[in-house]
């Protein structure tokens, strides 16, 4: 539609400016990269059906979300992160549950931290406000919810309650259970946990080969490959941008190229 090619071509300008993209790249977006269908069967018995984003450093690239909100607390105001949310991840989400995709936040941010005495807000419920926080901004700047902030919060609301959400630190976890099965450093357990959650909402089986995860600590998307799932490694200093997303829909049809992307990017 007219709004999706306006959206797109105000990413590609604003990254533009930033250096991460160039004025071919934005004459492109007329070419909507938000996929009305999924993308091709070609790379996997099925096709990709859920989209899963690590928070810090995926989902905003700033100061803030700089601030060690992998693992501590938030213990200022929720809007200051939602203020570097990527434009990208604010159009490409909605769209992509629109298109009946599920979507999920898989994070080491951990409420135990909060529980533990250190205050502040972290794990799940820091994910959900800052989700509410993100999407009311963004639907109240839209011509139609202007007026309305209430009906603009309840969209963001909406979106919130569709997604899936895994939130635990693993060596925190660890260090407070006795399993001898020890959660693992990465975010396999938290795909697990959607997966599990998937099953009880849907009814339906989500297959690893079915999961796209992005991250910007490459052992966890090494381990996510590991595992079958489509992962791919985002720069910490830009996060998540439409070209993560032409990448990754460019990696579906060819996956050696992930691959090869993976092993060029410097530890």
């Amino acid at each position: 539609s007219d709004e999706e090619k306006k959206g797109l071509q105000s990413i590609y300008r604003e990254e533009e400016e930033r250096g991460r993209a160039t004025p071919n790249d934005r004459s492109k977006a007329g070419k909507s990269q938000i996929p009305r269908e999924r993308p091709s069967n070609r790379v996997a018995s099925k096709s990709p059906n859920a989209a899963f984003y690590d928070k810090n450093g995926t989902l905003g690239y700033g100061s803030h979300s700089a601030k060690n909100t992998h693992t501590g607390p938030w213990k200022d105001d929720v809007t200051k992160l939602a203020e570097e949310v990527t434009r990208a991840f604010k159009i490409v989400v909605p769209h992509l549950l629109h298109q009946k995709f599920s979507v999920g936040i898989v994070t080491f941010s951990d409420k135990l931290r909060t529980e533990s005495g250190k205050g502040g807000i972290a794990g799940e419920d820091l994910v959900k406000d800052l989700i509410v926080e993100t999407f009311s901004d963004l639907y109240s700047k839209v011509r139609k919810l202007r007026d309305n902030k209430h009906y603009a919060r309840k969209n963001a609301e909406h979106i919130r309650d569709q997604l899936y959400i895994a939130a635990a630190l693993p060596g925190l976890r660890n260090a407070q259970d006795n399993k001898q099965v020890q959660m693992p450093n990465s975010k396999s357990w938290h795909i697990d946990q959607v997966i599990q959650e998937y099953k009880t909402r849907t009814g339906s089986t989500l297959s690893y080969d079915e999961i796209m995860l992005f991250d910007d600590t490459l052992e966890n998307v090494e381990a996510a490959l590991k595992s079958g799932v489509h992962a791919f490694a985002v720069l910490p200093n830009s996060a998540f941008t439409s070209s993560c997303w032409e990448v990754a829909l460019e990696a579906m049809v060819s996956p050696n190229a992930t691959k090869s992307r993976l092993a060029g990017r410097e530890r």
